[in-house]
């Protein structure tokens, strides 16, 4: 019995003689390790240590046994791997562990996940669905267990890691109904619109499949230039505006409509976003370089948007929201965030060079019932989270806009598409010390 215990003793590296007494084989040398890699498997080997009867190979903590002089680690994920290797054997002691380090890239193809993001190969204008401002994407794979995506400007993405862009990705909406069609025996489609023409767009996906390995891709479209239609070349140009009354805004958010005659020129440009949409500029009290109105097009008729897409407030927050006072028919004027602040501008009958602005309009409850509505204020300015105001360029109240029926003479003509640039698209807003009550 006592020779079955010391035998199990030297099995285990220990001296039956005692702990500090010598070994009698002596310490195994340590081996000398090499690697080679794909981008998803490391294969670590080494020369064969004198007396060794077998290795131990350490990787993330886990140890492996192995009488070979060769150990494969394969569908690991891209990242920096540490490999330890160790020569063992009866009546040795245990070698030191060899250390070699090796930095997989992570799959740049798999056969178990494929994605597509195209330009639609059917228009649809009464949806906006064009290929200058509308792309599509589908997913297809097998044993997906999850699945993180984003879409973003190309330029934007410039110098930013994968590491980064990974994360920041997020799981769509929805996602187990997504991955049941991911993974059946179709694919899951989609599109994503409203894009800006002629501009490049990054779909990034990382996928997760059932054995834990994780694949990373990005695919790239590049929308064409919108064909302006012939009822937005017939708006673009520029416009003698005379207008007849502003709405004034206090500092307690309070407001009063006032007679006031104001005349200035506005320049209306064809967009490279769809054939319908076109940009005006200085339709805003804040003056020529400020952020323009977007209007769209539907026959003689121009309907013009504000605040639909904000710039940056002083914290470098994004805030998307809108902001209108509205008179909803009972005599008093109160801000909404329910209703895009707009208004019409309509060609004179039979006329090309003269039209009318209306901010007099009908919109519909929940009930389907149409309820008069007038919108006072048409400029650019929105509401946080908070509740404080912002109002982007204007550094002082009180603060007056442009209201009421205004009319338009065409005095030029222009049909050249213009691009907003990046800078355009982030206006300052400032912070006023007006509260939505």
């Amino acid at each position: 019995m006592m020779i079955a215990a010391a035998f199990v003793f030297a099995a285990c590296g220990e001296n039956p003689e005692g702990p500090d007494a010598p070994v009698k084989g002596g310490k195994l040398a340590t081996p000398e390790l090499s690697e080679t890699h794909t981008e998803t498997s490391i294969t670590v080997s080494w020369g064969a240590v004198e007396n060794a009867e077998a290795y131990i190979v350490n990787l993330s903590g886990k140890t492996y046994n192995t009488e070979a002089c060769e150990y494969t680690f394969e569908n690991l994920n891209a990242g920096k791997y540490t490999i330890r290797v160790g020569a063992k054997a009866e009546g040795y002691e245990d070698s030191d562990l060899a250390k070699i380090e090796v930095t997989l890239t992570g799959a740049t193809e798999v056969d178990w996940f494929e994605q597509t993001f195209t330009l639609p190969e059917q228009e649809d204008p009464e949806k906006n669905i064009y290929r200058c401002n509308t792309a599509d994407f589908s997913w297809k794979g097998t044993g997906v267990k999850d699945l993180v995506y984003g879409i973003w400007a190309t330029e934007g993405l410039e110098g930013v890691s994968d590491a980064t862009i990974i994360a920041n990705l997020e799981a769509p909406d929805g996602l187990t109904e997504i991955l049941d069609e991911v993974n059946g025996d179709g694919f899951y489609g989609q599109f994503t619109a409203m894009l800006s023409g002629n501009s490049s767009y990054t779909l990034c996906v990382q996928v997760t499949n059932e054995a834990g390995l994780k694949f990373f891709t990005k695919s790239e479209v590049t929308t064409e230039t919108a064909v302006p239609s012939a009822d937005a070349k017939a708006w673009a140009g520029t416009w003698e505006v005379t207008s007849h009354k502003v709405y004034s805004i206090a500092d307690d958010g309070s407001g009063v409509t006032t007679d006031k005659e104001e005349k200035f020129t506005i320049t209306i440009e064809t967009s490279p976003n769809s054939p319908n949409e076109l940009y005006v500029y200085n339709y805003t009290v804040l003056g020529a370089d400020a952020w323009p109105a977007i209007a769209t097009v539907n026959g003689a008729q121009l309907f013009l948007m504000n605040g639909i897409s904000l710039g940056l407030s002083q914290d470098q927050s994004f805030y998307y929201y809108w902001l209108g006072w509205y008179d909803f028919g009972d005599g008093k004027v109160s801000p909404s965030i329910d209703y895009i602040p707009f208004a019409v501008v309509e060609m004179g009958e039979g006329s090309t060079t003269t039209a009318t602005y209306y901010n007099e309009f009908e919109l519909y409850d929940q009930n389907g019932n149409a309820v008069p509505v007038v919108c006072h204020a048409a400029d650019i300015f929105g509401v946080s989270d908070s509740g404080n105001l912002y109002f982007l360029g204007i550094e002082s109240f009180p603060a007056h806009f442009r209201s009421g029926q205004m009319e338009w003479v065409k005095v030029g003509d222009t049909a050249s598409v213009k691009a907003l640039n990046a800078e355009a698209f982030n206006p300052t807003a400032l912070l006023s010390n007006v509260v939505v009550r």
